[in-house]
């Protein structure tokens, strides 16, 4: 039962307590005039009757009589004064029953309610009921029901294992659903274990913990790298790159070179043997990931002379020599292609070459101050069966004029040479000694 029908009962029990109060006085008024006799007997006078009402008066907080009540026994006031002003305004606290409101229209309605004031005034108190700050007792609302939902990245990562969330009630309400992210995909959001897609403004449907799946899409991608495979089969291959970006739909850039001890460099292929050759500049339109595979074919004089041609033009200055013969053309194009220039005026060569071991002396006598180099003359043939050997000739006679530090040993062993190194060169010592 409500506080505000509790307080409507009490006041009409005590609006009902005055009233029989009342009955009773007046019935013993009564009686006190039917029994003079009896009653003068128990009292001397009317002065006990007197402070009886007054009791009553002060029980209703209405004051002192202004007059007596009783001037005798059995005889009635000349004037009875009952209630002065401060006396009504007192009673009208106590408001008729039918102006009470409904309780419980009040209290369907708790926003329409108003209590009361009490119209006492500060000196004559009121009735703790209705006091203005006192509301009835709102009833308590039942605390929210939570559940743990997991949440599985389905091969990516996220921030979250779980949230929490309320039945009945968004997902996000709490704390929103997070992202989740994953190597080449893009996240599309969380899905149910029926498939269905969920998000923050998705209600929690079920009240028991469940599972959330992330979902993803693959990436569209717009470049792809080419890998370069040097397929040197156990051989040390060396590469400029080993791998390149190309855009889709797009065309192959400048390619990487390769190379491997003895063997020429055919070119980049799609197959490690056989498929199809892949040159700077050619549509890329395989539009994925690529491997492409060096070629090779074992040529080592071919191999050696490019790397001799190189080797030569790298020289930063080449090296003043002399013939005794300078007319011998193929001596002259022999050492010319190993770095030698012809000394300038006045100038002291290096190195005098010669043919025949015989010429050393007159070398001397004409370049005192030189070395003389004898080359075998076989050596110089340009004939196919001497290729090798006139490659490694070459190859010795650069590392003497460079003072050496070239290792030539893989030149040998690549073109097969079996003849001694000085057969082939000698630096020849005056007066015909040994070197």
């Amino acid at each position: 039962m409500s506080r505000f029908v509790i307080r409507r009962i009490l006041k009409i029990l005590c609006i009902a307590s005055v009233l029989i109060m009342m009955l009773c006085l007046c019935g013993c008024r009564a009686r006190l005039t039917n029994n003079d006799e009896v009653l003068s007997a128990v009292y001397n006078d009317d002065e006990y009757m007197q402070e009886e009402y007054q009791m009553r008066r002060d029980a209703l907080g209405l004051g002192e009589a202004k007059k007596p009540i009783f001037n005798g026994l059995g005889s009635a006031p000349e004037e009875e004064e009952v209630f002065d002003e401060g006396d009504a305004n007192r009673l009208e606290e106590y408001e008729p029953l039918a102006d009470t409101p409904d309780p419980d229209e009040a209290e369907m309605q708790p926003e329409k309610r108003k209590t009361k004031t009490s119209r006492r005034g500060s000196s004559g108190g009121g009735d703790p009921g209705d006091d203005p700050e006192e509301d009835p007792e709102e009833e308590e609302k039942p605390a929210p029901q939570t559940i743990t939902v997991t949440l599985d990245p389905n091969g990516g990562e996220c921030e979250k294992s779980a949230i929490t969330v309320e039945i009945g009630e968004p997902y996000g309400k709490i704390e929103s659903l997070p992202s989740a992210s994953r190597d080449g995909y893009d996240f599309t959001g969380w899905i149910n274990g029926e498939k269905e897609p969920i998000n923050d403004d998705s209600r929690v449907r079920t009240t028991k913990p469940h599972k959330l799946f992330a979902t993803w899409k693959e990436k569209e991608q717009t470049s792809f790298t080419v890998t370069f495979d040097g397929n040197g089969e156990g051989d040390e291959v060396t590469l400029s790159s080993d791998s390149m970006t190309v855009q889709k739909d797009g065309n192959y850039g400048k390619m990487p070179t390769a190379e491997r001890r003895g063997y020429m460099f055919k070119g980049w292929f799609t197959k490690a043997e056989g498929g199809s050759k892949v040159e700077a500049g050619d549509p890329f339109t395989v539009n994925k990931e690529q491997t492409l595979y060096a070629q090779w074919e074992h040529d080592p004089n071919t191999y050696w002379a490019k790397k001799l041609e190189a080797t030569v033009s790298g020289l930063e200055e080449d090296v003043a020599c002399g013939r005794l013969d300078p007319d011998d053309k193929a001596l002259l194009d022999f050492v010319t292609a190993c770095g030698v220039r012809d000394p300038e005026e006045g100038e002291q060569p290096e190195f005098i070459f010669i043919t025949d071991e015989s010429q050393a002396a007159a070398a001397y006598e004409q370049y005192p101050d030189s070395v003389v180099l004898r080359i075998n003359k076989d050596a110089m043939s340009e004939d196919e069966e001497n290729q090798n050997i006139n490659l490694y000739v070459k190859w010795l006679l650069v590392d003497r004029l460079q003072g050496g530090g070239y290792d030539i040993s893989g030149v040998r062993e690549d073109l097969e040479i079996e003849a001694e190194d000085e057969d082939l060169i000698k630096a020849v010592p005056k007066a015909g000694a040994g070197e």
